[in-house]
Order: C-alpha cells, then structure tokens, then sequence
C-alpha cells in the first residue's frame, strides 16, 4: 500500500515537473479528435421492416412459386420451399447481378459512387467533378464494378433477419437522408418486380407445355389432372402480375432521417480526451522510470 502510494506521488511530481510537455501531448491529441469528430461527414440511415409476402392463392401455390423465380435470378434450379425465403432475398439483394439492375435506373450509379458532399440546407447533393460531371451527365473516371459492389453497396447496406418472427430489417447508410430512404424503397421495389417477372415466364412456359399435354392426351383421368395444374398455373400468372409487393411485404416503410447516424462524435471526443490523458500519464511515467534509473547509476 505504501508502494502504491510513493508511486502516485512520484507520478504526480513528475506531472509538476514535465507539466508543459504532458499538457502539450494531452492537448495536441485531443484536439486531433476533436478535429476529426466535426471533420468526417454526416451519414444518414433509413430503415424499413419487411416480411416475406406469403398470401395464399389456393391450390398448390405458396412457397414455392416465389422460391422458383429467386433461383432462375441467378440460374439455380429450386425444388419446393427448401430455401427460407428471406434468407434467399437477402442473398438476391446482396447479389452483384441485383446491383448491375439497380445501377441502371436513373441517376443511381452517381448518387451512389460520385457524390462529394451534402447540402443540408438546401437538401442538395453535390458531386466530384474529377469522377463525374452533373452538366453533361458525363463520367469522367470510371469506376470498377466490384469497388462499387463492395465499398459503396455491400458497407453501407444492413440486412437483418429476425430470427423469432422472420422479419426483415434493411437500411442503408448515405450522405444524402433522401437517397437512403429512396434507395431502399428501390431496392424493395426491384426485388419484387424482378421475382415477379421471373415466375411469370416460368408460370407460361409451364402452361404452354400442360395446354400441349393436355391436347395430346386423352384419358380423362390425366386430363382432368393436367386442368388442374393449368387452372394453378393461370392462377400464378395474375397474382404475379397484380401483386404489387410480390416477394417482400413492407410493415414500417422507410422515412427519411432527420437525424445522423454516423459518426458518433460525443464517443470520439471522449475516446480523444481518455487516449490524450493515457498518453500524457505513459510519458510522465517513462520520464520518471528514465531518470531513476540515471539517479541510480
């Protein structure tokens, strides 16, 4: 306890006697974090919860359908509902195929990539003239696929599944609140049509060939059998194309942000004030270790 003591005391001491140069080093890191916490920009983050949208059309017509068009997205053959249906609309999302589409709606791909900053104000986003020019539409730099895939798709994009209900968090991160919650409403948007087109072509391929079945047999029992199937098959071809929300069903739609969501700058001032008051103790303790060893010798 004593030692504790003595040690306290000399750490003290040498605080009074190198008090300049531990300030300095305390004050000099401190304000770089201070710096850097009102330097780095706002990012926004919109949110929305989805679910998967399981109506039931009669018959046969459920999970499957769905899960059939999301694998014929990326050339997969799926039987029945092995595959949870969020699990796999994440994969889809998360896909670079699903991104190439979104990247060709427009003004997405500069919104996404070439910004630079944004105007709160004005609620204007402004962008960099050395990657992309807003007055001809023309890119200047061209950016690779996989950078933007990677660094401005996948790292802002959150997709979370409830376990315990199966439900659907997505949100994405942006400069601009606007574009966030527009770019998940997109994304939502895209999914859904794309699945829907997928079962629709699948649904009529599957009826041209029951309608040419059915004309070239002529037992009842099988043509009976084959009306059904065509009867589901009709039947998955107008739900597909009336249902709007087709795969993923909206609950709590996205909102534009009035509030950032990163950087958290109370946490980086207060990490810069502890790091600062930890480095100027390490060098009033190196200092003092330093000149005992001098006394001693």
């Amino acid at each position: 306890m004593n030692e504790i003591k003595i040690q306290i005391k000399m750490l003290m001491q040498g605080f009074k006697d190198h008090y300049i140069v531990a300030v300095s080093i305390f004050v000099f890191l401190f304000t770089i974090f201070v710096t850097a916490a009102f330097v780095i920009e706002d990012k926004y983050q919109a949110n929305a919860l989805l679910k998967y949208s399981d109506e039931d059309v009669g018959n046969n017509f459920s999970v499957a359908s769905p899960i059939e068009g999301i694998g014929a997205l990326g050339g997969i053959n799926l039987g029945g509902n092995s595959v949870d249906p969020i699990d796999y609309s994440i994969a889809v999302i998360k896909s670079r195929i699903f991104l190439e589409q979104l990247l060709e709606k427009p003004n997405i791909k500069r919104n996404l990539v070439a910004y630079k900053n944004y105007d709160k104000e004005g609620k204007t986003l402004y962008f960099n003239t050395n990657v992309y020019n807003p007055e001809t539409s023309e890119w200047i730099k061209d950016i690779n696929f996989l950078k933007i895939h990677n660094d401005f798709y996948i790292k802002n994009l959150n997709l979370t599944k409830n376990r315990s209900n199966g439900f659907l968090n997505i949100s994405f991160n942006h400069v601009s609140p606007e574009f966030s919650k527009y770019f998940i409403d997109l994304i939502v948007e895209e999914l859904n049509k794309a699945i829907s087109i997928v079962d629709i072509n699948n649904s009529e391929k599957r009826l041209e060939l029951l309608i040419q079945r059915s004309n070239q047999n002529t037992k009842r029992e099988v043509r009976d059998a084959l009306s059904r199937l065509i009867e589901n098959e009709f039947k998955k071809i107008a739900y597909s194309k009336t249902k709007a929300e087709y795969m993923l069903e909206t609950i709590d739609p996205a909102f534009i942000p009035n509030k950032a969501y990163y950087p958290n700058r109370l946490l980086i001032i207060l990490l810069g004030f502890v790091f600062g008051l930890i480095s100027s103790t390490l060098y009033v303790f190196i200092k003092n270790s330093s000149e005992e060893k001098d006394i001693d010798f």
